[in-house]
């Protein structure tokens, strides 16, 4: 990635903050709500591939009632950590980026 893309990059996020966030946090604290936001994200997508799989896993565990699930979910997502939210946020999210041309 070249100097100008992570420029676009960062400035498309912030230009999210100053529309989204305004008047919600003070300007100052827009990091406080970014930062883990898009750290979320990131692991969001590391997981993507196997999102399906440990969604499945997860039912499949409900059905059978069992509440011990961390290991079985763990290991269908082939990582030492799964999500289980963001589904529906992330989706909605990437839809509207993917509507933005990227220079």
């Amino acid at each position: 990635m070249d100097q100008a893309q992570l420029n676009w990059i960062t400035h498309f996020i912030w230009g999210i903050a100053d529309d989204t966030l305004r008047d919600v946090f003070v300007r100052g604290k827009y990091r406080d709500v970014i930062l883990p936001m898009t750290v979320l994200r990131r692991l969001d997508a590391v997981l993507e591939p196997t999102k399906a799989a440990v969604l499945e896993m997860k039912a499949a565990l409900g059905k059978e009632k069992i509440t011990n699930q961390d290991g079985a979910l763990r290991s269908a997502s082939g990582e030492a950590f799964y999500i289980l939210a963001l589904e529906q946020e992330t989706e909605g999210l990437l839809h509207e980026i993917t509507k933005v041309d990227m220079p």
